[in-house]
């Protein structure tokens, strides 16, 4: 059986969320963009240039990066 997957937005973090089956996918909160990372490539991303942990409170979310500018406004740096 194949599941249909349902993209829809939802206002999270202070901004516009996009979420795919009903989880949080990404988002941009001021100038970063906030990326939901498969777990098992979750330490290998923040070893990626304009990466950093996503840390609203102190204690950093496991699962998801900030993307800094430099690292989603040229062609290709995203698909990284």
């Amino acid at each position: 059986m194949t599941r249909k997957k349902s993209l829809t937005e939802k206002k999270i973090f202070g901004s516009i969320t996009s979420m795919l089956n009903c989880s949080k996918c990404c988002a941009l909160v001021k100038n970063s963009l906030i990326i939901r990372i498969d777990p098992e490539n979750y330490a290998k991303a923040l070893t990626e240039q304009n990466t950093r942990t996503m840390d609203f409170t102190g204690k950093p979310l496991r699962g998801f990066v900030f993307v800094d500018p430099d690292g989603y406004q040229m062609n290709g740096e995203l698909a990284k």
